[in-house]
Formats: structure tokens, sequence, C-alpha cells
């Protein structure tokens, strides 16, 4: 089973599209360079989507991490403090399922630091291990969840995270893990106050080259 075809439906979602063109429609008034910028990235994420979408299942890390960023950078136009993705990208020859890093970087966005504000961080980093495989890693500081009841839930509701575990398990070659901390919104801002809390929830894809 690959990722199901409303997958590739949610990267141009209506909901997606009029939030970035109101941004726009805003910025215009208010900052046109900005607005300018935004509309560019925009065309770089649409023209991503359509060519991803005749990909077959798996694609390289280069291609998927270029479209999380186009994601990200839209993002952070539209929440600006609130949206902050950090990057360290030490190799991109290896294969990644379809849309899995910016699906990773938006679940990490509106489940993890999206409550906790200015001083939410995430971070996509790449690298390889002594065995010669390689590994994705997408990680938050935002609000924690127990592992094992996160996975029932994605398994009823058929979310995401699931689609992108039946995308692995269909590859021998490859893993996900995820590694969370069962922590909420208070929990973070009273133990941590205005300081930036530490990373809380990891995301690994591991798999092999290309």
């Amino acid at each position: 089973m690959q990722i199901k075809a409303e997958v590739y439906e949610k990267q141009l979602s209506s909901h997606f599209v009029l939030n970035t063109l109101s941004t726009i429609h805003f910025l215009i008034d208010h900052d046109q360079p900005a607005a300018s910028e935004m509309m560019q990235e925009f065309l770089h994420y649409t023209k991503h989507v359509i060519k991803m979408a005749k990909s077959a299942p798996w694609n390289s890390a280069e291609i998927e991490i270029a479209f999380a960023e186009h994601y990200a950078n839209l993002m952070k136009m539209r929440f600006e403090e609130c949206y902050n993705v950090s990057y360290d990208i030490d190799v991109r020859e290896f294969k990644l399922p379809l849309f899995s890093c910016k699906l990773l970087l938006e679940n990490a966005f509106y489940h993890g630091v999206r409550n906790i504000g200015e001083q939410g961080r995430m971070s996509i980093r790449t690298f390889r291990r002594e065995d010669g495989r390689f590994v994705l890693e997408v990680s938050d500081n935002g609000e924690g969840f127990d592992v094992e009841e996160m996975w029932r839930e994605a398994e009823k509701k058929g979310s995401t995270l699931w689609q992108i575990k039946t995308a692995v398990s269909e590859d021998e070659t490859a893993e996900l893990t995820v590694e969370s901390h069962k922590t909420s919104r208070d929990e973070i801002l009273e133990k941590w106050g205005d300081q930036i809390p530490p990373m809380n929830t990891v995301i690994r894809i591991t798999s092999q080259n290309l």
C-alpha cells in the first residue's frame, strides 16, 4: 500500500491554498517585497507538488528536503516568530517515502510546537550511520505524546504518520522510529519559562541509498 491518493491532494488543499493567498494579498498592501517572495515560494511549492505527484512511491531525499524547505518558508511568512526550523543536512543521496519530510515537519508544527509560540523549535537533520544506512530526523520541542497511544489512534484514523509507517514497512531495508515524552503546553511553559525547551519528539526514517 502506497501513501494514499488523498495525501497528494492535501499538499494543495483548499484550506492551505486560501490561507497562503490571503497572506499574499495582505502583504501586497503592506510589504510588496515580502509578497513577491512569498508568491515565488508558493510557485516553487506548487511545481514540486505537480512533479512529485507523478513520482514513484519513494523519492530522493534531496527533492524531499527541498519540498519541505519551500513549505517551511511559506509557513514562516504566515506565522513569523512562531515558526522556527533549523537544518543540518549532511547527506542527500538516499531515498524517502514521497512527501514524508514535509509531512513530518507539518506534524511537528501542528501537533507539537504551535501551542508554545515563539519558543517552539523544529529541526530537520540527515546523516549516515556507521553501518552505512541513512537517516532523516525531524524533531521538535513542543507538546509530546505517549507513543503507544499515538500509534493506536493513528491506525484508527489512518493518519499521515500511519501512512508513512505503512509505506516504510513495505521496504524491508527501511525503518520508522518515534520517540516522544508526553507533556502539555502548560508543563513546558511552567518548567522552562522564557527559555527554549529541549527537543521532546524525534521521528526518524532510516533508509538506504538510491
